[in-house]
């Protein structure tokens, strides 16, 4: 396997000139006394900005702001609309949605789904200040604030919903927060390399959808290790059966945004993500047997994609 990239070798992005901020911006006044005419980054957290690295939005802007991008930071958002999700423009690059520190749910609720009085993570500690879901609320908001805009998801309430699983609170199985989110990439687990690779690849010009599809003439084909799946990707060459296709900088976890998989032969089932157990592979349309095979196929909509640094 390639060798991670050291994450400080990236070439800074030109924006460096303007230096470290005092503090992240949090609304355009404060942009405009760093001379800034926009964010090329925009994170949005269900938690109140405290510059501090116990806060991990402040240490994964602070992080991109060394790769010499303008970060900005949308902290606790009325989601009721999505005006203040507009409060610092357009984003040049991409927004990064994250419910905070805590999953929202569990923050927002006691074990027997009684509403907690307080919220540690907000001034004053006071409660009802980010919705059920904040991960997926928040998402939405932005891309109705900004439809072309790209939306990165992340934090600890992403990365344990990123498949299907079992939801307490709603006592029933729900799907990948991806879909529901709409949500162009999923960022799952320790993922400070994966997010200033992409915040790279984006500035250099390149499309989304090409970082997520890689190559021309490469398909997504997912297989199930041991461990869970762990998908692959293959390339088909003109005479050729299928190979596989490495890439040392990521693995790769399926997902589908407003879309389909099939796995195996079987039929396609609409919105829905992969996930880790035998009945989830049946609910796709496919064995888990075939599944393991890797006869897994792309379906009407083309797969959406979750990083997680090697």
């Amino acid at each position: 396997m390639t060798p991670a990239k050291p994450l400080f070798s990236y070439r800074k992005f030109w924006a460096h000139r303007f230096g470290p901020a005092p503090f992240l911006p949090m609304s355009r006044a404060e942009m405009e006394v760093l001379g800034w005419d926009s964010c090329d980054i925009i994170l949005v957290t269900g938690d109140a900005y405290i510059d501090h690295p116990s806060f991990g939005m402040a240490l994964v802007g602070r992080l991109l702001e060394a790769q010499g991008f303008r970060v900005g930071i949308i902290s606790q958002p009325d989601w009721h609309s999505a005006a203040d999700f507009k409060k610092l423009g357009k984003p040049n690059l991409f927004f990064g949605v994250t419910a905070g520190n805590m999953d929202s749910m569990v923050n927002r609720y006691t074990s027997d789904r009684k509403i907690r009085s307080d919220d540690a993570y907000t001034p004053n500690g006071e409660a009802n200040k980010r919705p059920d879901r904040a991960v997926t609320v928040y998402a939405q908001r932005c891309r109705e604030a900004y439809s072309q805009v790209n939306v990165v998801i992340g934090s600890i309430e992403a990365s344990l919903r990123r498949i299907a699983h079992y939801d307490y609170w709603s006592d029933k199985v729900r799907r990948s927060v991806l879909p529901d989110s709409k949500a162009d990439l999923l960022i799952f687990g320790n993922a400070e390399r994966a997010l200033v690779e992409l915040a790279h690849r984006l500035a250099r010009g390149e499309a989304i959808n090409q970082i997520l599809h890689g190559a021309a003439g490469l398909e997504a084909f997912a297989r199930v290790a041991r461990n869970g799946f762990e998908p692959c990707r293959y390339a088909r060459a003109a005479g050729q059966t299928r190979r596989p296709v490495c890439d040392g900088a990521f693995r790769y976890e399926i997902g589908v945004r407003d879309g389909r998989w099939a796995g195996g032969q079987g039929r396609r089932s609409p919105g829905r993500a992969i996930g880790g157990a035998a009945g989830s592979a049946r609910a796709h349309g496919g064995s888990l047997a075939g599944l393991r095979a890797g006869q897994g196929r792309p379906g009407a909509v083309r797969p959406r994609f979750a990083y997680l640094p090697s």
